[in-house]
């Protein structure tokens, strides 16, 4: 399986998860992964289209890790002569587009700061690869419907 089509596979499971989808409004979400080969986590936000947030992570037994894993695995296999990336940021929109950025050098980005807790969730915020679009409202346009 190519990378992209893994991407494709991780995204629709996330989206398919009641509880990163239950923001009222939601817009985007932002998940930060971090992998090793004896631990992974996934955890983030929820934004809704005033870029207001809520934390969340993947419902346990998802199935989150092995498509993460598999999506790692198909993107080491296409560019090997890259070293193994420590985290990595994956935004995905209410209609399905994603953007995925890695980090292979610092192990403290998009890090949890307990001094300032939204910080992170301010960052990200900030970073909104989708923002150059106006939101469905803006356009006069109904924002698209989850399945049910």
């Amino acid at each position: 399986m190519s990378s992209n089509d893994s991407l494709q596979a991780l995204c629709r499971l996330l989206l398919a998860d009641p509880k990163l989808t239950s923001q009222p409004g939601w817009s985007r979400l932002a998940l930060i992964f971090r992998v090793s080969s004896d631990h992974f986590s996934a955890e983030g936000f929820s934004f809704d289209s005033d870029q207001r947030s809520r934390p969340i992570s993947p419902s346990p037994g998802s199935g989150v890790e092995d498509a993460f894993r598999r999506l790692q695995k198909a993107m080491r296999a296409e560019h090997p002569q890259d070293r193994a990336w420590l985290s990595c940021l994956l935004q995905i929109s209410i209609d399905g587009r994603a953007a995925l950025a890695v980090e292979y050098v610092v192990d403290g980005r998009w890090r949890w700061n307990p001094r300032d807790p939204r910080a992170l969730a301010r960052e990200l915020a900030e970073g909104n690869p989708f923002a150059a679009e106006p939101s469905a409202a803006e356009r006069g346009a109904s924002p698209p419907r989850r399945a049910s």
